[in-house]
């Protein structure tokens, strides 16, 4: 495990902790809802803190991570042309950065999206990360991209 340290100087620094003791569990669920419709959920809840006498809990380790999808995987439109929608949606919980600041990063629900059109082997598609525009942090101090696109082709070149 890795510990974010600041410095007087204002940067962060990395060290590596030796005894850590992690307890947790993870429970995962995937479904095909119609034969075109498949969801996938999981959960995982898992503490983590120092194997000393300080038994401190570590920074930047949210207890409860939840993510959950539903997939539309080809949908055939016509002879050679499919149509595909994934949508994710993750949970993280209210993150504790420390000792060195009192404020707690919260909750937080990012999702995306992936739209595509596979015409015979080629696969054209337009992904949005952080959909809705999420303004949140995984490190104090340290924002995470606000909303994103991509557009690409993908060729399979064999099965």
């Amino acid at each position: 495990m890795i510990d974010w340290a600041p410095y007087p100087d204002g940067s962060w620094r990395v060290t590596n902790l030796y005894r850590v003791r992690i307890v947790g569990a993870e429970g995962a669920l995937s479904t095909d809802v119609f034969s075109w419709l498949k969801a996938n959920i999981n959960y995982t809840y898992y503490q983590t803190a120092l194997d000393d006498s300080t038994q401190a809990v570590l920074p930047y380790h949210p207890q409860n991570i939840a993510n959950g999808s539903l997939l539309v995987n080809d949908l055939r439109l016509a002879d050679k042309l499919w149509w595909g929608w994934r949508f994710n949606a993750n949970y993280t919980d209210c993150q504790s950065p420390g000792p060195d600041y009192p404020v707690v990063l919260p909750r937080i629900v990012v999702c995306d999206q992936t739209v595509s059109l596979k015409i015979w082997n080629a696969r054209i598609y337009w992904r949005i990360d952080n959909l809705f525009d999420a303004n949140y942090q995984t490190r104090y101090g340290y924002p995470m991209p606000r909303r994103n696109y991509a557009i690409g082709v993908s060729m399979e070149m064999w099965e």
